[in-house]
């Protein structure tokens, strides 16, 4: 697709050449001295083809993690050989029969990457706080999160601030999955609350739910249980913050609930030493 819109630029600006006669060419290169200047229908047809790049590019790249991580046997080469052959389909359009065809096409893959591109922004950057920024973390404090983030404190307009960091929505009510939200412990009160609104703060739990805090493979689980034994709220947090879990707890007003998910299982299977209470 990438070849296909950067032949279509190219064709754009070859015909804007050839249709000009000499002395409208002669013209405007006396006009515009040592410096070439492009037609504003050629630069915005350029502008159009790398936007429509840089959104496609995105939902592949979300596509591709997705697949990676997917545990279902061959699917990645089925993704990766349907890209070569809707490439090559692309192409054939554009060669053998035309490249105003060819781009239609285009447009109609546009649209739904353009649908998909707040999800995959989210994604990515659900990403790489709670996978890549631990990472990091071991290279640089400055990618390791705190339990008082002072930009968060300001928002907060409130005194006695013990806790206010950032952690992502596993599914949560009133929240978007893998929304940014920020927990708060101030004045003896548990509350959360999206990263740019004010709105919708709420409580953390009601009073007869329990929360609990354990580890899942790949982050920190805050999770929001009801009387039942119901799971209505599930948060992650970065798993950089281990080194706070049991300040976590308290300040949470959390049980331990030790490992969650994958970890549980692969804990099991391989018989891990378990999690220190102290870290």
């Amino acid at each position: 697709m990438g070849l296909l819109y950067l032949m279509i630029g190219a064709e754009a600006l070859t015909s804007n050449v050839h249709s000009a006669s000499s002395s409208e060419l002669l013209s405007t290169i006396v006009e515009a001295s040592l410096v070439p200047a492009l037609e504003s229908s050629t630069a915005m047809l350029l502008l159009a083809a790398i936007i429509s790049l840089v959104v496609m590019m995105l939902a592949r790249l979300v596509l591709d993690v997705l697949i990676w991580l997917s545990p279902v046997p061959f699917i990645d080469l089925i993704f990766e050989t349907s890209k070569v052959v809707f490439s090559l389909f692309f192409l054939a359009i554009y060669f053998f029969l035309s490249p105003f065809v060819a781009a239609i096409f285009g447009i109609l893959l546009l649209v739904p990457c353009l649908m998909l591109l707040p999800w995959a922004v989210q994604f990515l950057r659900f990403g790489y706080h709670i996978v890549l920024c631990p990472i990091l973390g071991q290279l640089s404090p400055a990618f390791v999160p705190r339990l008082i983030e002072p930009d968060l404190v300001e928002q907060a307009g409130s005194q006695g601030v013990t806790l206010a960091c950032r952690a992502w929505v596993l599914k949560a009510r009133g929240f978007k999955k893998r929304e940014t939200i920020v927990l708060y412990h101030a004045s003896g009160q548990r509350t959360v609350r999206p990263l740019r609104a004010k709105r919708r703060t709420r409580n953390l739990c009601e009073g007869d739910e329990q929360v609990l805090l354990g580890c899942a493979l790949a982050w920190i689980e805050l999770r929001v249980v009801n009387k039942e034994g119901q799971l209505v709220d599930q948060f992650a947090l970065p798993l950089s913050m281990i080194r706070d879990f049991d300040i976590l707890l308290v300040l949470l007003g959390a049980k331990d609930g030790g490992d969650f998910g994958a970890m549980k299982a692969l804990r099991t299977m391989v018989k891990l030493p378990e999690r220190a209470s102290s870290l």
